[in-house]
């Protein structure tokens, strides 16, 4: 049951606060120890000896626990491949000796392994006949049953680990278990939540709360109102979500449960990050930074760190931003999390792209770029040539901007076709390129990119991105006085713009249009596109655009 439980929360990326489950453990282990004879001696030589003395003495029962053993001690060193050979050699000896307790206990400890090889399809075979052989055993079988569901839910089949985690629920109910019950349920939910059913999700968390206010589990009561915040806090219902955060956050209090205070403060702050209240969202998140450090979690530090500097970017506060960026990265760099390293570097380039720093924009992107070649990330390295390709251009670097963003560009052919973010990131680096090549008086290379950007948004769907894209294609048309092109273009542009009733859209066409037809010597079209441009300037307070237009309608 304990190992079913560190499981679940080891799944759900969640950590264990109970110190009774610890003391618990231990005296698992120790009851384990003397059940199994476990050696002090715990090195592998001595199960050795032990298998070759099963061996002389004709005990297959006890060779095949030596085995086990042995195979369970490999794979704690990070020994898998022998672990997994001395576990199959123990199961052979237990279907030789029809040991079923035996069989059933290395099945287990074999799917264990597989899972934590990220082989989910030999372990779910193993739970499977694990469980088979449980049968007359309720608390066996819904115990394999709930290893069944997680791995199920590892390998990405939702609605395979669903059902059999209903079938958990119900032997948990059938063996009055309230407690398991209750993990079984918050389990349950949080899969459909994986699955994108909500309602179902919402059901099953709530079931569970009310178990364990039953059950007076006040720490799965303070986990079971975070996940229901979550979830509340995704369908949009952000008040809602507070509520059970702050009830949560009540309980870990009175519980004096730092860690799950941190949480708590954490959610909160997210909540207040994306209501853009930004003063309660940094009291949050530095109150949920002060509580860890006391406990001395340095991941969830710089989580924190991570969450203050995109709040302090939002207010433009980009000195502060850099300094919790900063401390993110160090702590990062401390744990040997490189992926991690690399989104701080991206931070810290964005950031100093905004101050204009490029010249420290571009190292920032580069150690990114170095990190994700080093990870084989194709979709990371993309992004980061990406971002090196803005930097370079905004430093007016643009032959190493066209570089880099052609370097993007062909990458693209490796990611999958079935990443959306794969089409729309082709289409932000397609349009780049254009951008690149009009300043530097390419009109017809940044045309044809635009063109190639503009067939990607319409097979994305992306209405508004079409739109955009015409106008800048119509605009280098007008710049290569290829009037008639450009008329076109900024035509079928202001239909988009229309349509999606996008008022800024309809006066940039509008302006476009006066343009265009006072190249064409059309004046009389030019006034009226120029007066159709400013009472929408008007409307959108743009001042700066209503001056132009005012002029525009002047010499027109």
């Amino acid at each position: 049951e304990i190992a079913a439980f560190r499981e679940l929360h080891d799944f759900l990326g969640i950590p264990t606060y109970l110190k009774e489950l610890e003391e618990e453990q231990a005296d698992q282990a120790q009851k384990e120890r003397k059940r199994t004879a476990k050696p002090e001696d715990d090195r592998p030589e001595t199960y050795l000896r032990m298998i070759e003395r099963a061996k002389l003495d004709g005990s297959r029962q006890q060779e095949a626990q030596a085995f086990n053993a042995l195979g369970l001690l490999y794979c704690e060193s990070g020994l898998e491949a022998q672990g997994v050979e001395c576990l199959e050699s123990s199961l052979e000896l237990c279907r030789a000796n029809s040991d079923k307790e035996g069989m059933i206990v290395v099945l287990s400890n074999l799917g264990c392994l597989h899972n934590l090889l990220e082989l989910q399809q030999p372990a779910i075979q193993y739970f499977q006949e694990c469980y088979d052989l449980l049968e007359g055993d309720p608390e066996g079988q819904a115990e394999a049953q709930m290893k069944l569901s997680l791995t199920c839910a590892a390998n990405g089949d939702n609605y395979e680990a669903i059902e059999h985690c209903l079938q958990c629920l119900k032997l948990n109910r059938q063996n009055n278990d309230h407690q398991s019950e209750a993990s079984c349920l918050f389990t349950l939910g949080s899969i459909y939540y994986e699955a994108g059913e909500v309602r179902q999700a919402v059901e099953a968390f709530e079931q569970c709360l009310v178990l364990r206010r039953k059950n007076r589990d006040k720490i799965g009561l303070a986990e079971a109102l975070n996940k229901l915040g979550l979830t509340y806090c995704d369908i949009g219902y952000d008040l809602r979500a507070m509520d059970y955060f702050e009830q949560s956050l009540v309980i870990c209090e009175d519980n004096a449960d730092l860690h799950g205070q941190a949480v708590c403060l954490q959610h909160l702050g997210n909540v207040f990050k994306m209501q853009k209240d930004n003063p309660l969202a940094i009291d949050f998140f530095q109150r949920c930074l002060a509580a860890r450090q006391k406990v001395g979690d340095l991941r969830g530090t710089a989580d924190c760190h991570d969450s203050l500097g995109l709040v302090y970017f939002d207010i433009l506060d980009i000195k502060t931003a850099l300094e919790h960026y900063q401390a993110s990265l160090e702590i990062r760099a401390s744990l040997g999390d490189v992926a991690a390293e690399s989104e701080c570097y991206k931070s810290l380039g964005t950031a100093y792209m905004y101050l204009h720093d490029t010249q420290r924009a571009v190292a920032a992107f580069q150690r990114c770029l170095d990190i994700q070649r080093q990870l084989s990330n194709s979709a990371g390295e993309v992004d980061a040539l990406i971002s090196l390709g803005l930097a370079h251009f905004k430093a007016s670097n643009n032959q190493a901007a066209v570089t880099f963003l052609e370097e993007a560009l062909a990458l693209f052919q490796h990611l999958p076709p079935e990443d959306a973010s794969a089409h729309s990131g082709k289409a932000v680096c397609l349009d780049h390129l254009g951008n690149v090549y009009g300043r530097i008086g390419r009109s017809d290379k940044a045309v044809t990119y635009y063109t190639m950007s503009l067939r990607v948004k319409k097979d994305i769907g992306d209405m508004t991105g079409e739109a955009r894209c015409l106008v800048r294609i119509g605009l280098e048309f007008l710049t290569l006085n290829e009037l008639q092109r450009a008329f076109e273009a900024f035509t079928e542009a202001l239909h988009m713009f229309e349509r999606l009733e996008d008022d800024n859209g309809i006066s940039i066409c509008y302006e476009n249009l006066g343009d265009t037809y006072m190249k064409m010597g059309e004046i009389r079209q030019a006034i009226f596109s120029y007066d159709r441009c400013l009472p929408i300037k008007v409307e959108t307070w743009d001042k700066v655009g209503e001056a132009e237009c005012l002029d525009n309608l002047g010499l027109a």
